[in-house]
């Protein structure tokens, strides 16, 4: 298996809206509305700019996952965090190192920016147990959790 690691570009967007896609069907997400010019416009725009984190694996070639955040400053002062939108690994790679290497990249996107905290939330309710203990593996501390009020 031959796992790589690298910065999203523009030719990705097509699969990564495939990616994105998958991830909504089987997460807690799955009844929200998706919109794919709005996906699309969101991954142009996270290859475009400098404060955005985008890194997709690929296994053989193959898309295998990827991880999408940005930087921006705390809104109580001017310190810098990174937070995850998506961390999204297909079924079948989820027992292979690609999730966590997808979050050790990200971890170094957030040391290279000077963020003083890296955020990783797990609002997708899948797998949430095993991606709590990978989280804690790689040095994430769970500070609470992410609670949904749903509006009919």
């Amino acid at each position: 298996m031959n796992i790589v690691i690298r910065k999203g570009n523009y030719e990705d967007v097509p699969s990564i809206v495939t990616l994105g896609t998958e991830m909504h069907e089987e997460s807690s997400f799955a009844s929200f509305d998706w919109d794919n010019d709005k996906v699309i416009n969101f991954a142009d725009k996270a290859v475009a700019k400098d404060n955005f984190c985008f890194f997709v694996a690929e296994v053989d070639g193959n898309y295998a996952g990827m991880v999408i955040g940005s930087v921006q400053e705390f809104f109580f002062g001017k310190d810098l965090e990174l937070v995850d939108f998506i961390w999204y690994v297909r079924p079948g790679y989820r027992n292979s190192s690609v999730g966590a290497q997808l979050i050790d990249s990200f971890i170094e996107f957030g040391k290279e920016k000077k963020c003083k905290g890296i955020y990783v939330r797990i609002g997708t309710n899948v797998q949430p147990t095993k991606t709590a203990k990978l989280l804690s593996k790689l040095g994430f501390i769970s500070t609470g959790g992410m609670f949904v009020y749903k509006v009919n």
